[in-house]
Parts: C-alpha cells; sequence; structure tokens
C-alpha cells in the first residue's frame, strides 16, 4: 500500500479542485467525491497529515501477487464521528470484471482521540484487490498499512 500515511498530496483536478485551505487529496487514493475529502496538516495520529472523509469512500489498489494465498492483515487509525466501514473491493485479473465487494469490518466511531481499527482478508484466488474505506459520517484517516504474516506465523 502506498501513502497510508496520507503525507503525499495532489490536486484532485480542475474541475474538483481541493478545498480552499488544504494542501490536496491523497496521492495513491481514489476519492469518490474529492469535494468529501480534506488532508490536515496538525493532529496526525502519525507523521503530518491526516484524511478526513465525509460520507464518502476512499480505496487503494493492494498489490498482492496473483499467486498468493493467504492473510491480508489491514490496520489503520481511526478517529470521529459515524461509522467507518473497512471493504475489500475484487476485480477478475484478465478482465477487469466487478467480483463481489467484501466488508470486511464495520467499526462504530464516537472519539475526538486516535484508536486503532484492524480487519483481515483471506486471499483465496487471483482476484485484483482494492482496499476501500466507507465513511458514514465525519472520520478521521491516518496510519493505513496492509501486511502479510511472515512465513510460518499462524492468521488470526
Amino acid at each position: 500500500l502506498q501513502n497510508g500515511d496520507f503525507e503525499d498530496v495532489v490536486e484532485p483536478s480542475p474541475a474538483a479542485p481541493a478545498a480552499a485551505g488544504h494542501p490536496g487529496v491523497p496521492d495513491q487514493w481514489v476519492c469518490e467525491a474529492p469535494e468529501s475529502v480534506k488532508v490536515f496538516e496538525d493532529g496526525a495520529a502519525s507523521g503530518r497529515r491526516f484524511v478526513r472523509v465525509a460520507d464518502s469512500r476512499i480505496f487503494q489498489k493492494v498489490n498482492q501477487p496473483a499467486e498468493f494465498r493467504g492473510v491480508l492483515r489491514i490496520g489503520a487509525k481511526a478517529r470521529g464521528h459515524g461509522a467507518l466501514t473497512v471493504a475489500m473491493y475484487r476485480y477478475e485479473r484478465d478482465t477487469g470484471k466487478n467480483l463481489p465487494t467484501v466488508v470486511l469490518k464495520t467499526f462504530p466511531l464516537e472519539a475526538a482521540e486516535w484508536s486503532g481499527v484492524e480487519a483481515a482478508y483471506a486471499c483465496a484466488d487471483d482476484a485484483v484487490l482494492r482496499l476501500a474505506f466507507h465513511a458514514d459520517g465525519r472520520l478521521d484517516l491516518d496510519d493505513v498499512t496492509v501486511t502479510r504474516p511472515a512465513a510460518g506465523c499462524p492468521a488470526p
């Protein structure tokens, strides 16, 4: 996963520029509604920046090899008011056809302080994956990671 700490930003497009006073949208992430995604520079869980998603979705491709069969562990820091759903969008590797989305976990959030959220996805085929965060409410995200257990470690 790239830019899980949201430190790198880009201007989304001339048609949908970043909100005034914000540096842009997070690089490497697809924002369903760029006007609903803002990067802030103070108060991050780690590093300098975090992202706020308001009633929208952000997602990014996960670069796992086609032959990988195992568990991907997803971690992030979150805060805010609403519900955060962690999901995995799936696509056929050869055709790009949409496959059913897998909802991994939904976290109710009502906190001003950062807390850890974790989920796991078991790779059972060669589908192309995109990690997605659905925000129902106004939620902050930071420090997103996707890891594979080291050889010999048990799956969750």
